[in-house]
Protein backbone atom coordinates (compact mmCIF):
# COMPACT_ATOMS: atom_id res chain seq x y z
CA UNK A 1 0.00 0.00 0.00
CA UNK A 2 2.96 2.34 0.54
CA UNK A 3 6.44 2.68 -0.91
CA UNK A 4 9.63 4.04 0.58
CA UNK A 5 9.94 7.79 0.48
CA UNK A 6 6.20 8.44 0.45
CA UNK A 7 4.29 10.83 2.70
CA UNK A 8 1.36 9.10 4.38
CA UNK A 9 -1.56 10.98 5.88
CA UNK A 10 -3.25 9.17 8.77
CA UNK A 11 -6.92 9.98 9.43
CA UNK A 12 -7.17 10.14 13.23
CA UNK A 13 -10.55 10.76 14.88
CA UNK A 14 -9.33 9.91 18.37
CA UNK A 15 -11.18 6.61 18.43
CA UNK A 16 -9.49 3.30 19.17
CA UNK A 17 -9.04 2.16 15.57
CA UNK A 18 -7.42 5.35 14.28
CA UNK A 19 -5.24 5.71 17.40
CA UNK A 20 -4.03 2.14 16.89
CA UNK A 21 -3.30 2.82 13.19
CA UNK A 22 -1.28 5.93 14.05
CA UNK A 23 0.80 4.16 16.71
CA UNK A 24 1.56 1.23 14.39
CA UNK A 25 2.61 3.49 11.48
CA UNK A 26 4.76 5.69 13.72
CA UNK A 27 6.51 2.62 15.13
CA UNK A 28 7.04 1.21 11.62
CA UNK A 29 7.87 4.43 9.77
CA UNK A 30 11.61 3.78 9.71
CA UNK A 31 11.10 0.21 8.56
CA UNK A 32 8.63 1.35 5.90
CA UNK A 33 10.66 4.41 4.98
CA UNK A 34 7.66 6.76 5.07
CA UNK A 35 6.78 10.11 6.64
CA UNK A 36 3.60 10.28 8.73
CA UNK A 37 1.19 13.27 8.94
CA UNK A 38 -1.88 13.29 11.20
CA UNK A 39 -5.18 14.48 9.69
CA UNK A 40 -8.17 15.35 11.88
CA UNK A 41 -11.50 16.86 10.88
CA UNK A 42 -13.74 18.27 13.63
CA UNK A 43 -17.35 17.89 12.45
CA UNK A 44 -18.60 19.87 15.46
CA UNK A 45 -21.69 17.68 15.84
CA UNK A 46 -21.10 16.80 19.50
CA UNK A 47 -20.11 20.22 20.79
CA UNK A 48 -17.58 20.07 23.62
CA UNK A 49 -17.03 16.36 22.99
CA UNK A 50 -15.95 17.05 19.42
CA UNK A 51 -13.60 19.79 20.60
CA UNK A 52 -12.20 17.35 23.16
CA UNK A 53 -11.44 14.87 20.38
CA UNK A 54 -9.54 17.56 18.51
CA UNK A 55 -7.42 18.47 21.53
CA UNK A 56 -6.75 14.78 22.20
CA UNK A 57 -5.47 14.28 18.64
CA UNK A 58 -3.38 17.42 18.80
CA UNK A 59 -1.71 16.23 22.03
CA UNK A 60 -1.24 12.70 20.64
CA UNK A 61 0.52 14.00 17.52
CA UNK A 62 2.78 16.15 19.68
CA UNK A 63 3.59 13.20 21.93
CA UNK A 64 4.53 11.06 18.94
CA UNK A 65 6.45 13.87 17.27
CA UNK A 66 4.49 13.99 14.00
CA UNK A 67 2.96 16.88 12.07
CA UNK A 68 -0.78 17.36 12.61
CA UNK A 69 -3.29 19.15 10.38
CA UNK A 70 -6.57 19.82 12.21
CA UNK A 71 -9.56 21.51 10.60
CA UNK A 72 -13.24 22.11 11.24
CA UNK A 73 -16.26 21.37 9.08
CA UNK A 74 -19.78 22.82 9.16
CA UNK A 75 -22.22 19.91 9.13
CA UNK A 76 -25.63 20.76 10.57
CA UNK A 77 -28.25 18.21 11.56
CA UNK A 78 -30.65 19.78 9.12
CA UNK A 79 -28.60 18.33 6.26
CA UNK A 80 -30.37 15.00 6.49
CA UNK A 81 -28.10 11.94 6.30
CA UNK A 82 -25.37 12.86 8.77
CA UNK A 83 -23.28 9.81 8.01
CA UNK A 84 -23.18 10.56 4.28
CA UNK A 85 -22.56 14.27 4.90
CA UNK A 86 -19.69 13.39 7.23
CA UNK A 87 -18.13 11.03 4.68
CA UNK A 88 -18.37 13.67 1.97
CA UNK A 89 -16.69 16.25 4.24
CA UNK A 90 -13.88 13.84 5.07
CA UNK A 91 -13.31 12.93 1.43
CA UNK A 92 -13.03 16.61 0.56
CA UNK A 93 -10.64 17.21 3.48
CA UNK A 94 -8.41 14.30 2.47
CA UNK A 95 -8.28 15.48 -1.15
CA UNK A 96 -7.32 19.00 -0.07
CA UNK A 97 -4.69 17.68 2.34
CA UNK A 98 -3.13 15.50 -0.35
CA UNK A 99 -2.85 18.47 -2.68
CA UNK A 100 -1.63 20.98 -0.10
CA UNK A 101 0.77 18.73 1.82
CA UNK A 102 2.02 16.56 -1.01
CA UNK A 103 0.66 13.38 0.57
CA UNK A 104 0.90 10.24 -1.55
CA UNK A 105 -1.88 8.35 0.25
CA UNK A 106 -4.23 8.75 3.21
CA UNK A 107 -4.63 5.78 5.57
CA UNK A 108 -7.91 5.27 7.41
CA UNK A 109 -8.66 3.00 10.37
CA UNK A 110 -11.37 0.81 8.87
CA UNK A 111 -11.21 -2.68 10.34
CA UNK A 112 -12.46 -6.17 9.56
CA UNK A 113 -15.40 -5.41 11.84
CA UNK A 114 -16.26 -2.33 9.74
CA UNK A 115 -15.96 -4.47 6.62
CA UNK A 116 -18.40 -7.08 7.94
CA UNK A 117 -20.92 -4.42 8.98
CA UNK A 118 -20.63 -2.69 5.60
CA UNK A 119 -21.27 -5.91 3.66
CA UNK A 120 -24.26 -6.73 5.88
CA UNK A 121 -25.63 -3.19 5.54
CA UNK A 122 -25.40 -3.31 1.75
CA UNK A 123 -27.01 -6.73 1.63
CA UNK A 124 -30.04 -5.38 3.49
CA UNK A 125 -30.35 -2.67 0.83
CA UNK A 126 -30.28 -5.18 -2.02
CA UNK A 127 -26.80 -4.52 -3.36
CA UNK A 128 -25.37 -6.39 -6.32
CA UNK A 129 -22.09 -8.25 -6.55
CA UNK A 130 -20.10 -5.02 -6.84
CA UNK A 131 -21.47 -3.71 -3.56
CA UNK A 132 -20.51 -6.93 -1.78
CA UNK A 133 -16.86 -5.89 -2.10
CA UNK A 134 -17.54 -3.63 0.86
CA UNK A 135 -14.72 -1.27 1.84
CA UNK A 136 -11.94 -1.29 -0.74
CA UNK A 137 -8.37 -1.77 0.54
CA UNK A 138 -7.07 0.80 -1.97
CA UNK A 139 -9.07 3.43 -3.88
CA UNK A 140 -8.43 5.61 -6.91
CA UNK A 141 -8.74 8.66 -4.65
CA UNK A 142 -5.55 7.64 -2.81
CA UNK A 143 -7.14 6.08 0.29
CA UNK A 144 -5.64 2.94 1.88
CA UNK A 145 -7.16 0.74 4.60
CA UNK A 146 -4.32 -1.26 6.24
CA UNK A 147 -6.49 -2.67 9.07
CA UNK A 148 -9.11 -4.59 7.09
CA UNK A 149 -7.59 -7.85 8.34
CA UNK A 150 -7.79 -6.85 12.04
CA UNK A 151 -10.91 -6.95 14.21
CA UNK A 152 -12.12 -4.16 16.47
CA UNK A 153 -11.74 -6.44 19.51
CA UNK A 154 -8.11 -7.25 18.71
CA UNK A 155 -7.30 -3.56 18.43
CA UNK A 156 -8.82 -2.68 21.80
CA UNK A 157 -7.06 -5.57 23.45
CA UNK A 158 -3.70 -4.37 22.11
CA UNK A 159 -4.31 -0.75 23.18
CA UNK A 160 -5.29 -1.91 26.65
CA UNK A 161 -2.17 -4.07 26.93
CA UNK A 162 0.00 -1.13 25.85
CA UNK A 163 -1.92 1.22 28.17
CA UNK A 164 -2.67 3.57 25.29
CA UNK A 165 -5.79 5.73 25.79
CA UNK A 166 -8.40 6.59 23.13
CA UNK A 167 -11.65 8.53 22.89
CA UNK A 168 -15.13 7.03 22.74
CA UNK A 169 -17.68 8.66 20.45
CA UNK A 170 -21.00 8.84 22.34
CA UNK A 171 -22.95 8.92 19.06
CA UNK A 172 -21.79 5.34 18.41
CA UNK A 173 -24.42 4.23 20.93
CA UNK A 174 -27.32 5.80 19.00
CA UNK A 175 -29.18 2.85 17.48
CA UNK A 176 -31.24 5.24 15.35
CA UNK A 177 -28.23 5.12 13.01
CA UNK A 178 -28.35 1.99 10.84
CA UNK A 179 -24.70 1.07 11.26
CA UNK A 180 -24.85 1.38 15.03
CA UNK A 181 -27.92 -0.86 15.05
CA UNK A 182 -26.02 -3.48 13.07
CA UNK A 183 -22.99 -3.22 15.34
CA UNK A 184 -24.81 -3.23 18.68
CA UNK A 185 -27.77 -5.54 18.06
CA UNK A 186 -27.64 -7.44 14.76
CA UNK A 187 -24.04 -8.67 14.72
CA UNK A 188 -24.20 -10.08 18.29
CA UNK A 189 -27.31 -12.07 17.32
CA UNK A 190 -25.64 -13.38 14.15
CA UNK A 191 -22.66 -14.50 16.23
CA UNK A 192 -25.02 -16.89 18.00
CA UNK A 193 -25.47 -18.63 14.66
CA UNK A 194 -21.82 -18.36 13.62
CA UNK A 195 -19.26 -17.06 16.10
CA UNK A 196 -16.99 -16.31 13.13
CA UNK A 197 -19.60 -14.33 11.19
CA UNK A 198 -17.35 -11.27 11.05
CA UNK A 199 -14.57 -13.22 9.37
CA UNK A 200 -17.11 -14.94 7.08
CA UNK A 201 -18.51 -11.64 5.85
CA UNK A 202 -14.99 -10.30 5.36
CA UNK A 203 -14.13 -13.34 3.23
CA UNK A 204 -17.28 -12.73 1.19
CA UNK A 205 -16.09 -9.19 0.51
CA UNK A 206 -12.66 -10.42 -0.59
CA UNK A 207 -14.20 -13.03 -2.92
CA UNK A 208 -16.57 -10.44 -4.41
CA UNK A 209 -13.57 -8.18 -5.00
CA UNK A 210 -11.76 -10.87 -6.96
CA UNK A 211 -14.89 -11.62 -9.00
CA UNK A 212 -15.44 -7.93 -9.69
CA UNK A 213 -11.91 -7.56 -11.03
CA UNK A 214 -12.52 -10.41 -13.47
CA UNK A 215 -15.93 -9.14 -14.57
CA UNK A 216 -14.64 -5.60 -14.98
CA UNK A 217 -11.98 -6.77 -17.44
CA UNK A 218 -14.58 -8.86 -19.26
CA UNK A 219 -17.00 -5.91 -19.44
CA UNK A 220 -14.29 -3.62 -20.79
CA UNK A 221 -13.54 -6.05 -23.62
CA UNK A 222 -17.23 -6.61 -24.35
CA UNK A 223 -17.89 -2.87 -24.50
CA UNK A 224 -15.34 -2.50 -27.27
CA UNK A 225 -17.24 -5.13 -29.23
CA UNK A 226 -20.67 -3.50 -28.95
CA UNK A 227 -19.61 0.17 -28.99
CA UNK A 228 -20.89 2.10 -32.02
CA UNK A 229 -19.67 5.62 -31.31
CA UNK A 230 -18.32 7.93 -28.60
CA UNK A 231 -19.00 11.66 -28.39
CA UNK A 232 -18.73 14.48 -25.91
CA UNK A 233 -20.73 13.23 -22.92
CA UNK A 234 -22.36 10.40 -24.82
CA UNK A 235 -21.86 6.81 -25.97
CA UNK A 236 -23.88 4.71 -28.42
CA UNK A 237 -23.91 0.91 -28.26
CA UNK A 238 -25.57 -1.73 -30.42
CA UNK A 239 -28.66 -3.16 -28.74
CA UNK A 240 -28.35 -6.53 -30.50
CA UNK A 241 -24.72 -6.88 -29.42
CA UNK A 242 -25.62 -5.99 -25.84
CA UNK A 243 -28.44 -8.54 -25.81
CA UNK A 244 -26.13 -11.30 -27.07
CA UNK A 245 -23.89 -10.83 -24.03
CA UNK A 246 -26.63 -12.04 -21.69
CA UNK A 247 -27.79 -10.28 -18.51
CA UNK A 248 -24.71 -11.00 -16.34
CA UNK A 249 -22.15 -9.46 -18.68
CA UNK A 250 -24.56 -7.15 -20.49
CA UNK A 251 -25.63 -5.34 -17.33
CA UNK A 252 -22.00 -4.90 -16.33
CA UNK A 253 -21.34 -3.29 -19.69
CA UNK A 254 -24.21 -0.89 -18.99
CA UNK A 255 -22.67 -0.05 -15.60
CA UNK A 256 -19.33 0.56 -17.27
CA UNK A 257 -20.89 2.93 -19.82
CA UNK A 258 -22.62 4.91 -17.07
CA UNK A 259 -19.41 5.06 -15.06
CA UNK A 260 -17.28 6.24 -17.98
CA UNK A 261 -19.69 9.01 -18.90
CA UNK A 262 -20.43 10.24 -15.36
CA UNK A 263 -17.15 9.40 -13.63
CA UNK A 264 -18.79 7.18 -11.00
CA UNK A 265 -21.86 5.06 -10.32
CA UNK A 266 -22.79 6.88 -7.12
CA UNK A 267 -26.07 8.25 -8.49
CA UNK A 268 -27.24 5.00 -10.11
CA UNK A 269 -28.96 2.00 -8.52
CA UNK A 270 -29.22 -1.63 -9.52
CA UNK A 271 -32.79 -0.87 -10.60
CA UNK A 272 -31.55 1.78 -13.04
CA UNK A 273 -29.21 -0.73 -14.67
CA UNK A 274 -31.95 -3.35 -14.94
CA UNK A 275 -34.31 -0.79 -16.52
CA UNK A 276 -31.70 0.02 -19.18
CA UNK A 277 -31.17 -3.68 -19.82
CA UNK A 278 -34.89 -4.26 -20.40
CA UNK A 279 -34.95 -1.29 -22.78
CA UNK A 280 -31.98 -2.65 -24.74
CA UNK A 281 -33.24 -6.24 -25.12
CA UNK A 282 -36.93 -5.44 -25.62
CA UNK A 283 -38.70 -6.41 -28.83
CA UNK A 284 -39.68 -2.80 -29.52
CA UNK A 285 -36.86 -0.90 -31.15
CA UNK A 286 -37.70 2.32 -29.40
CA UNK A 287 -38.04 3.77 -25.92
CA UNK A 288 -36.50 6.26 -23.56
CA UNK A 289 -35.41 6.41 -19.91
CA UNK A 290 -34.57 9.40 -17.75
CA UNK A 291 -31.98 8.42 -15.16
CA UNK A 292 -30.35 10.85 -12.70
CA UNK A 293 -28.64 13.42 -14.96
CA UNK A 294 -28.61 10.84 -17.75
CA UNK A 295 -30.77 10.25 -20.82
CA UNK A 296 -30.92 6.72 -22.28
CA UNK A 297 -32.62 6.41 -25.66
CA UNK A 298 -33.28 3.23 -27.69
CA UNK A 299 -33.80 3.62 -31.42
CA UNK A 300 -33.68 0.75 -33.90
CA UNK A 301 -30.52 -1.23 -33.05
CA UNK A 302 -28.82 1.49 -31.04
CA UNK A 303 -28.90 2.59 -27.40
CA UNK A 304 -27.63 6.09 -26.73
CA UNK A 305 -26.40 7.24 -23.30
CA UNK A 306 -26.03 11.01 -22.92
CA UNK A 307 -25.52 13.31 -19.95
CA UNK A 308 -27.82 15.92 -21.45
CA UNK A 309 -31.05 15.69 -23.38
CA UNK A 310 -30.58 17.52 -26.63
CA UNK A 311 -33.79 18.46 -28.39
CA UNK A 312 -32.36 21.04 -30.76
CA UNK A 313 -34.10 21.21 -34.10
CA UNK A 314 -36.55 23.22 -36.12
CA UNK A 315 -34.56 26.43 -35.76
CA UNK A 316 -34.03 28.39 -38.96
CA UNK A 317 -31.31 30.50 -40.56
CA UNK A 318 -31.77 32.43 -43.78
CA UNK A 319 -29.30 32.02 -46.65
CA UNK A 320 -28.64 35.13 -48.68
CA UNK A 321 -26.89 33.68 -51.73
CA UNK A 322 -24.40 31.19 -53.22
CA UNK A 323 -20.72 30.95 -52.46
CA UNK A 324 -21.34 30.89 -48.69
CA UNK A 325 -20.65 28.44 -45.89
CA UNK A 326 -23.47 28.74 -43.41
CA UNK A 327 -24.14 26.98 -40.10
CA UNK A 328 -26.75 26.67 -37.38
CA UNK A 329 -25.25 23.63 -35.75
CA UNK A 330 -24.63 22.36 -39.31
CA UNK A 331 -22.17 23.46 -42.00
CA UNK A 332 -23.39 23.55 -45.59
CA UNK A 333 -21.54 24.87 -48.59
CA UNK A 334 -23.53 26.47 -51.42
CA UNK A 335 -21.63 26.98 -54.67
CA UNK A 336 -22.45 27.34 -58.36
CA UNK A 337 -21.28 24.40 -60.47
CA UNK A 338 -19.08 25.13 -63.46
CA UNK A 339 -20.04 23.81 -66.89
CA UNK A 340 -17.45 21.00 -66.88
CA UNK A 341 -18.61 19.72 -63.48
CA UNK A 342 -22.30 19.38 -64.26
CA UNK A 343 -22.20 15.72 -65.23
CA UNK A 344 -20.35 14.59 -62.11
CA UNK A 345 -21.88 13.60 -58.78
CA UNK A 346 -19.18 13.30 -56.13
CA UNK A 347 -19.56 11.32 -52.89
CA UNK A 348 -18.57 12.53 -49.42
CA UNK A 349 -17.46 9.90 -46.91
CA UNK A 350 -19.60 10.04 -43.77
CA UNK A 351 -21.75 7.95 -41.47
CA UNK A 352 -24.76 8.41 -43.74
CA UNK A 353 -22.87 8.43 -47.09
CA UNK A 354 -24.23 11.87 -48.02
CA UNK A 355 -23.99 12.84 -51.69
CA UNK A 356 -23.42 16.23 -53.25
CA UNK A 357 -26.81 17.38 -54.54
CA UNK A 358 -27.53 19.64 -57.49
CA UNK A 359 -30.34 22.22 -57.64
CA UNK A 360 -31.80 24.35 -60.42
CA UNK A 361 -31.06 27.95 -59.42
CA UNK A 362 -34.07 29.25 -61.39
CA UNK A 363 -36.45 27.01 -59.42
CA UNK A 364 -35.04 27.90 -55.99
CA UNK A 365 -34.45 31.66 -55.81
CA UNK A 366 -32.87 33.05 -52.63
CA UNK A 367 -33.38 33.49 -49.75
CA UNK A 368 -33.44 29.92 -48.51
CA UNK A 369 -34.13 28.61 -45.00
CA UNK A 370 -31.83 26.10 -43.34
CA UNK A 371 -33.56 24.31 -40.47
CA UNK A 372 -33.92 21.03 -38.61
CA UNK A 373 -36.54 18.35 -39.12
CA UNK A 374 -40.07 19.01 -37.87
CA UNK A 375 -42.76 16.45 -37.26
CA UNK A 376 -44.92 16.12 -40.38
CA UNK A 377 -42.18 17.14 -42.86
CA UNK A 378 -42.54 15.51 -46.26
CA UNK A 379 -41.40 15.99 -49.84
CA UNK A 380 -40.77 14.06 -53.10
CA UNK A 381 -37.04 13.22 -53.44
CA UNK A 382 -35.52 12.73 -56.87
CA UNK A 383 -36.27 9.20 -58.10
CA UNK A 384 -39.57 8.88 -56.23
CA UNK A 385 -43.02 9.20 -57.77
CA UNK A 386 -44.74 10.86 -54.80
CA UNK A 387 -44.21 12.69 -51.53
CA UNK A 388 -42.71 10.71 -48.68
CA UNK A 389 -42.74 11.47 -44.96
CA UNK A 390 -39.31 12.21 -43.56
CA UNK A 391 -40.22 10.01 -40.58
CA UNK A 392 -40.66 7.02 -42.92
CA UNK A 393 -37.43 7.79 -44.73
CA UNK A 394 -35.59 8.02 -41.43
CA UNK A 395 -36.85 4.56 -40.50
CA UNK A 396 -35.87 3.04 -43.86
CA UNK A 397 -32.41 4.59 -43.62
CA UNK A 398 -31.83 3.49 -39.99
CA UNK A 399 -31.50 7.04 -38.71
CA UNK A 400 -31.80 6.90 -34.89
CA UNK A 401 -34.36 9.11 -33.16
CA UNK A 402 -31.77 11.36 -31.48
CA UNK A 403 -30.29 12.41 -34.85
CA UNK A 404 -33.64 13.39 -36.35
CA UNK A 405 -34.40 16.71 -34.55
CA UNK A 406 -31.05 18.13 -35.71
CA UNK A 407 -31.28 16.77 -39.26
CA UNK A 408 -30.43 19.63 -41.71
CA UNK A 409 -33.01 20.54 -44.35
CA UNK A 410 -33.45 23.38 -46.84
CA UNK A 411 -36.67 25.05 -47.87
CA UNK A 412 -37.50 27.73 -50.41
CA UNK A 413 -40.71 29.75 -50.44
CA UNK A 414 -42.17 27.39 -47.82
CA UNK A 415 -41.37 24.19 -49.72
CA UNK A 416 -38.76 21.61 -48.76
CA UNK A 417 -36.15 21.35 -51.52
CA UNK A 418 -33.30 19.35 -49.94
CA UNK A 419 -32.46 17.11 -46.99
CA UNK A 420 -29.29 15.45 -45.79
CA UNK A 421 -28.90 11.95 -47.28
CA UNK A 422 -32.24 12.03 -49.12
CA UNK A 423 -31.12 14.75 -51.51
CA UNK A 424 -32.95 17.25 -53.68
CA UNK A 425 -36.69 17.47 -54.15
CA UNK A 426 -37.84 16.49 -57.62
CA UNK A 427 -39.30 19.95 -58.26
CA UNK A 428 -36.02 21.69 -57.35
CA UNK A 429 -33.44 19.32 -58.82
CA UNK A 430 -31.13 20.29 -61.65
CA UNK A 431 -31.79 18.55 -64.96
CA UNK A 432 -30.16 18.31 -68.41
CA UNK A 433 -31.55 21.70 -69.47
CA UNK A 434 -30.73 23.59 -66.29
CA UNK A 435 -28.85 26.82 -67.05
CA UNK A 436 -27.46 27.57 -63.57
CA UNK A 437 -26.70 24.64 -61.25
CA UNK A 438 -26.16 25.08 -57.52
CA UNK A 439 -24.35 22.46 -55.48
CA UNK A 440 -25.22 21.69 -51.84
CA UNK A 441 -22.55 19.96 -49.79
CA UNK A 442 -22.46 19.24 -46.06
CA UNK A 443 -19.02 19.83 -44.63
CA UNK A 444 -17.33 17.78 -41.95
CA UNK A 445 -16.27 19.23 -38.61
Amino acid sequence: MVRRGQRVGVAVSGGADSVFLLHVLVRMRQELGVEVVVLHLNHGLRGAESDGDEEFVRALAGELGVQAVLRGAEIGRERGNLEEAGRAARRAFFAEARAELGLDVVATGHTRSDQAETVLFRMTRGTGETGLRGILPVTQEGLIRPLLGVSRGEIRAWLAAERIPWREDSSNQETALARNLLRLEVMPRLERINPEVEAALSRLAAAAGRDEEYWRLAASGALEEVLDSVGDGEMVVRASGLSELGPALGQRVIRLVLERICGSLRRFTRGHVEDVWRLAVGQRGEGRLRLPQMDVWRSLDWVRFAVEVEERGGGAVGIAGPGLTIGAGWRLEVTEVKQEERRSREVVDSRYNKSIDLLDAECVPFPWILRGWRAGDRYQPVGHCKDRKLKDMFGSADVPCWDRPRWPMLECAGRLMWSRKFGSAAWAAAGPRTERVLRIRELKG
